[in-house]
């Protein structure tokens, strides 16, 4: 029912409340039910569900799109919320609430949730809205390096902060963290780009460049079912290792994409990003779940799905900002847009907002000669977004190599401690 872009956001932020809740408990859960060795299985079997699920996600939603109104992308959600509810409710027995009584940090989560969104705002906005060196940029940066540093104060001094800053003391935890969060913008840059690429750049429509992410998930789901059965052979960070050199292998990949790329290619290169990412997600989760005392095992899921989570809303802001750089930098290529009819500050406005190429009605509308040299110029774009996510690999790969080795042993010495 949004009748702008304003409130589209707002309800978009309550609905990611609820999803914020409902994940990192339903892994909890998995966690506390099983032992250390059957959650390795357990969560890979999440992991290939969750997988399945996003497979019917985006060709679903652009069947919706294409042939009825994107507001039926929303509708369709809440018969399935309503039965998944119903789902919990009758089959879902929970313990006995503890004895002691907790506190909410409600403080600081609102002061986590403050700065994470001013930082957000700032990638945003920044050198595209307002220039780097603009008077709002540097006073948001100030506004939120004092967030950060009150936020440290708070959390340090709250009875059961809502992130314990002594976690970052363990080698195991602080590395997946740093690892997980680059990953996320990997992860976030490839599902939120490759589409655009596949719409835009090659021309299809909206159900075609959603089935692109088919391969991906496919891979995603068979490599996290085998990632459990791996994390029992040879450790957490050898699984992780060869995942991210997998994820290495399909982003390179993605940065020899051009306007002449054939649909099967692109989904060869898919099946590889996925299949790196299957087989990087649950040994992260896995090495923060075991490196916490059980008490604290939703504390650790849930800094894992943050930490993921965050790095794809800070990679989206990034990789969206070189997209736009490289595309407004093609403004001084005034000469190539010379037969289209267009005033300079229409050229400048299409460079800002390259939806036209997007949505296949007005892209039909455009001359032929300005539709090629937008296709091309969003290519070249694209091209670099992908190199940047490229460089986000290399490091979380070398970041990888920080975790500490767990092996079978390791697994059942942690059984028995539980």
């Amino acid at each position: 029912q949004a009748r702008s872009m304003e409130a589209l956001i707002l309800f978009r932020a309550i609905q990611g409340i609820g999803a914020g809740a409902v994940i990192p408990l339903s892994l909890t859960i998995i966690a506390d039910l099983y032992t250390v060795k059957e959650r390795v299985r357990m969560q890979s079997l999440f992991g290939g569900v969750w997988g399945l699920a996003s497979i019917a996600g985006p060709i679903l939603g652009g069947l919706i799109t294409d042939y009825w109104s994107w507001h039926w992308a929303f509708y369709v959600n809440v018969p399935i919320g309503l039965l998944a509810a119903a789902i919990m409710a009758v089959g879902m027995r929970e313990s006995p609430r503890p004895t002691h009584k907790t506190t909410i940090d409600y403080f600081g989560a609102f002061l986590m949730t403050g700065t994470v969104t001013l930082l957000l705002a700032v990638l945003s906005l920044g050198g595209k809205t307002y220039p780097w060196d603009s008077t709002p940029i540097l006073a948001a940066c100030l506004i939120l390096i004092a967030g950060v540093w009150l936020f440290i104060r708070v959390e340090n001094r709250a009875p059961d902060p809502i992130l314990p800053l002594n976690l970052f003391q363990n080698r195991m935890f602080s590395t997946s963290c740093i690892t997980g969060f680059l990953t996320g913008i990997a992860m976030f840059g490839a599902l939120s780009f490759i589409p655009l690429f596949v719409q835009a750049v090659i021309g299809t429509s909206a159900t075609a460049a959603g089935s692109v992410l088919t391969p991906l998930m496919l891979g995603w789901v068979f490599s996290s079912i085998v990632a459990g059965r791996l994390l029992l052979k040879i450790g957490i960070r050898p699984t992780l290792i060869m995942g991210l050199l997998i994820l290495l292998v399909g982003c390179a990949g993605l940065t020899q994409f051009d306007m002449g790329m054939v649909k099967s290619t692109v989904a060869l290169t898919m099946a590889v990003v996925g299949t790196g990412f299957g087989l990087s997600f649950t040994p992260l989760l896995i090495a923060m779940q075991n490196s916490v005392p059980r008490a604290q095992l939703g504390v650790a899921t849930s800094a894992s799905q943050f930490f993921r989570t965050i790095g794809g809303a800070v990679g989206v802001a990034l990789l969206g900002a070189v997209m736009t750089e490289r595309m407004q930098g093609r403004f001084i290529d005034i000469e190539i847009f010379a037969d289209s009819g267009l005033s300079r500050d229409q050229i400048y406005n299409l460079l800002q907002h390259p939806d036209a190429i997007v949505n296949s009605a007005t892209r039909h509308m455009l001359p032929p000669s300005l539709l090629h040299a937008m296709q091309d110029i969003l290519a070249n774009a694209l091209h670099h977004t992908f190199i940047a996510t490229l460089v986000v690999v290399i490091i979380a790969l070398i970041s990888s190599f920080f975790i500490p080795r767990y092996t079978n042993r390791d697994f059942e010495a942690m059984g028995e401690r539980v």
